[in-house]
């Protein structure tokens, strides 16, 4: 990636209070002769993906009662000659996610100048990284375990399958909501099928056959990905994106112990300060259904009386979420 400053040389800068003028630029294969991505240390442009020197202010927000901070709010860039219904902001997130978009240092400088407070001063336990093919949440966990929580453990939240399409759908959700919801979620789960019409003889055996004359316009993987139309209404009829196994729940059953047994007859300012978090982390938000769903699963799981998890209350309400991009206006 060309322009990238040193980590070592950012965090120094940094320390000496000097502003660093940046912006992230994206041209992808729809634009250009490939994907091309960039980190400009000496500029912001009206064209930027993402603005850094001047960024567009982020707040924090709740998903399942977890205080939840993004990085960076994406930009609805407009770009000369730009195809129509062509989206770069879309086009940034999904390449974003893979193998070698984004490098180890340009993740640390990009997390560090816009890490909040808050998270830096939690005494964080577990990285809970929500599952995905995609690399970005897991370098992300890595990333923040470098910067700032050296002695955390990174658990991964699995993703759920689902072998046949329709399984994705919570259908009790679905005979509640209204029409156009309903007609909404019926046309998506369309797109993973086959459109058959008519019967037609096989030219070898002579029996007839059905003819296939529309493939599925969606290839179903079993994952649910959110990203292939399914409108935010119906988002909310989708069962949950992720499963949570009994060693999430051990994870932070053994921190709220250990804490326990370190701290006791300490006082409790010695209590407090140790006290472990956890953190959950994903690379993008869109409406935040996917990150709540999950989040909402973690919380339950722990109130369940088999978790065996002390002072869970205590371990629920030091629960919390961070996202790198924002790509709609949840934390604007």
């Amino acid at each position: 990636m060309s322009g990238v400053l040193n980590y070592n040389m950012f965090s120094k800068m940094s320390s000496l209070n000097k502003s660093v003028n940046e912006g992230i630029s994206f041209s992808c294969n729809h634009l250009s002769n490939g994907n091309q991505m960039s980190i400009d240390w000496d500029n912001d442009k009206t064209t930027d993906i993402v603005k850094l020197a001047n960024p567009r202010k982020t707040k924090p927000g709740r998903l399942s009662s977890v205080q939840t901070w993004a990085g960076y709010s994406l930009e609805n860039v407009n770009i000369p000659n730009e195809p129509n219904r062509h989206n770069l902001k879309r086009c940034f997130s999904e390449y974003s996610k893979n193998w070698g978009s984004i490098s180890h240092d340009d993740l640390k400088n990009l997390i560090n100048a816009s890490y909040p407070s808050e998270l830096k001063n939690a005494n964080i336990k577990v990285l809970f990284v929500m599952g995905s093919s995609a690399p970005l949440a897991a370098n992300m966990a890595e990333a923040l375990k470098e910067l700032y929580y050296p002695k955390a453990k990174i658990v991964d939240i699995m993703k759920a399958y689902y072998a046949d399409p329709d399984n994705m759908i919570d259908w009790d959700k679905y005979n509640t909501s209204d029409e156009t919801t309903q007609r909404n979620v019926n046309t998506w789960l369309k797109k993973f099928k086959s459109k058959i019409e008519t019967l037609e003889p096989d030219p070898e055996t002579g029996e007839e056959r059905w003819n296939v004359t529309d493939p599925p316009r969606i290839k179903h993987t079993g994952l649910i990905k959110k990203s292939t139309g399914l409108q935010s209404g119906g988002r909310n009829l989708l069962k949950p994106g992720h499963t949570i196994d009994d060693y999430i729940i051990k994870s932070i059953r053994d921190e709220m112990s250990e804490w326990l047994d370190k701290s006791g007859g300490s006082d409790f300012r010695i209590m407090n300060a140790n006290m472990p978090a956890f953190l959950t982390l994903d690379d993008l938000i869109i409406e935040g259904s996917t990150m709540r769903g999950a989040l909402s699963n973690v919380l339950n799981a722990m109130s369940s009386t088999s978790s065996d998890i002390k002072m869970v209350d205590v371990a629920k309400r030091n629960m919390y979420g961070y996202v790198l991009f924002s790509y709609g206006k949840r934390f604007g």
